[in-house]
């Protein structure tokens, strides 16, 4: 359990530094206060499965995602390039081609 905190606690920070909002803006969009996402990014606590469910919808990404220890290239994709958002992609058992195919796909234009 404290490995999966662990790695929800990670993949959380990624998602919201990528996207730009602090704690407390993250927070607001949930109805929670900055403690809680604060408590959720030390790893000291897991958010239950209706608020995994709205974190996966506000960062454009599935719960599963948010769970797993290698982020999917979907995740990274959608993070990283709006341009490219709605396109089917999948994960990959190699670290860092998620990014690199981002972007490449974010330099060709897609």
């Amino acid at each position: 359990m404290d490995e999966l905190k662990s790695v929800f606690a990670s993949n959380l920070i990624k998602l919201r530094t990528a996207s730009g909002m602090t704690q407390a803006e993250l927070g607001e969009k949930i109805n929670y206060s900055d403690k809680s996402i604060s408590k959720w990014e030390r790893a000291e606590a897991l958010p239950d499965a209706f608020n995994l469910k709205k974190l996966a919808e506000i960062f454009n990404t599935t719960v599963d995602a948010l769970l797993s220890e290698e982020p999917t290239i979907l995740m990274i994709c959608r993070i990283r390039s709006p341009a490219i958002q709605g396109r089917q992609f999948y994960s990959s058992p190699y670290p860092g081609f998620g990014q690199l195919l981002c972007w490449c796909l974010s330099y060709a234009g897609w």
